[in-house]
């Protein structure tokens, strides 16, 4: 089934862009930092339902007929980039969170996805071993009714009693997801009912969640540039301000280079998004270029700001944290590289 609109233009996607990214410079930014360095359960949920109700991105890929946003797959980029600036945790969350639902309208359609799945009672897991399914994000998990999982291939619907929910430790990237990141352990892993999706349907999902890892990168550098250079803009060293230096100037040229490459890789992969399917390989090539660009664009910025950008309370170090996460999540950065390869790797 079609779940969004073709019909998304630019201005759309400008006005998009402009009122999410107004939306976290005053209200989540403030949040920002105590969701970092306390993440605590309650916190997240109240902030992610916050951006759900005034964004409108609880079901962002769900069609307006449905009580959706009816984004595109560029439009659900650029929200998930926008937020990721200011809590990349929230952003990874809040992409997990959309996918879920979106997967259970392709199997179960839109009206009964949202009706009988709820916003807040959905996981993604990334696979499941014996009686355990590990779930990457359980956005609402602890006050859930029912947990919906997608597992490889299928969808499983469980009441919330028949699940133990136990938070997982995540000691640095993504913060603000921690209380959501959790391992579920099934009680009757046999008698979950599942719903299985059409053939490609596996693939289909693994490029959304490639796309969101790249917008959540795409994010970090945008913000670990703007933080560089407004930190080189106010600081004096030598007599002259830091943006003055020759050195300084090569770092945020390169670091511009940057996130004009991996804002058009990501536009070309959401681009190639037609009915409800994105190109895998285009999709795993952006995330790979933004989470390492991310990556780079972090650690010059923490070098610009020298021994501040090592201090929690400045936030540059938090981008670094966060953009180490996105090479890892899905899978390893070197598995991702050997998976581009195709048959070449072989």
């Amino acid at each position: 089934m079609e779940t969004r609109r073709d019909t998304f233009g630019g201005s759309d996607h400008a006005l998009l862009a402009s009122g999410a990214r107004r939306y976290c410079a005053q209200v989540l930014a403030t949040k920002a930092m105590d969701l970092d360095e306390h993440p605590d359960a309650a916190a997240v949920e109240a902030a992610r339902r916050d951006l759900c109700d005034v964004l409108g991105f609880g079901a962002g890929l769900i069609d307006e007929a449905h009580g959706g946003a009816g984004l595109d797959a560029h439009g659900f980029a650029l929200v998930v980039a926008e937020i990721a600036r200011i809590s990349p945790g929230l952003a990874a969350l809040l992409a997990s969170h959309n996918l879920v639902l979106w997967a259970l309208a392709r199997s179960l359609g839109s009206e009964l996805a949202i009706r009988s799945g709820g916003w807040s009672a959905l996981a993604f897991a990334c696979e499941a071993e014996g009686e355990l399914v590990h779930a990457a994000f359980v956005p609402g998990g602890a006050v859930a009714d029912r947990i919906v999982f997608c597992v490889g291939d299928r969808l499983h619907c469980r009441a919330a009693s028949a699940v133990t929910l136990t938070e997982d430790q995540t000691p640095l990237g993504w913060r603000a997801a921690r209380p959501a990141s959790m391992t579920a352990r099934l009680v009757d892993p046999a008698a979950a009912p599942a719903t299985p999706w059409r053939e490609t349907d596996h693939g289909v999902l693994e490029a959304w969640v490639l796309l969101s890892t790249a917008a959540v990168a795409v994010g970090i550098l945008r913000e670990s540039l703007a933080r560089a250079s407004d930190y080189a803009r106010g600081r004096y060293q030598g007599g002259r301000h830091l943006i003055e230096h020759d050195i300084i100037r090569q770092k945020l040229a390169a670091m511009h280079v940057a996130q004009t490459n991996a804002g058009a890789l990501l536009a070309a992969a959401s681009q190639t998004w037609h009915g409800g399917v994105l190109d895998l390989c285009a999709c795993r090539a952006a995330k790979i270029a933004a989470s390492a660009m991310a990556v780079h664009a972090a650690t010059e910025a923490v070098q610009i700001h020298g021994g501040y950008g090592y201090m929690r309370d400045v936030g540059v170090e938090r981008l670094l944290r966060d953009a180490r996460c996105c090479q890892g999540f899905p899978r390893p950065a070197d598995d991702e590289v050997w998976l581009a390869l195709g048959p070449l790797g072989t």
